[in-house]
């Protein structure tokens, strides 16, 4: 479902002309933010951080949409995606093990 979503929102990135690579980089960068925010802020403010966090996996699906409408897919960026998602996963679950343990 997320997928779908992120067709729509790859136009934006794709006028502005953004590489693959740094809409990684930002879908990285929102993914600790909301891990962040959940840790910070608890259950008062877990619902934004859950937002930000599907914000996150749209972006994640909008740097393979970009990468295959500009025939750039590289190693590397299927590398440094991977890793990026496996640190977001990470600090995610331990925001939301955070909440449970409080």
């Amino acid at each position: 479902m997320l997928r779908i979503v992120a067709w729509y929102v790859t136009p934006i990135f794709y006028y502005l002309r953004l590489s693959p690579n740094v809409i990684t980089v930002i879908a990285l960068i929102t993914g600790i933010c909301a891990a962040f925010t959940i840790i910070i802020f608890g259950r008062e403010a877990y619902v934004i951080g859950v937002a930000l966090f599907i914000l996150s996996i749209i972006f994640d699906h909008c740097d393979g949409n970009i990468a295959r409408l500009k025939n750039i897919p590289t190693f590397f960026g299927r590398f440094m995606d991977g890793l990026f998602d496996i640190i977001v996963l990470g600090f995610i679950q331990i925001a939301l093990l955070s909440i449970i343990l409080n």
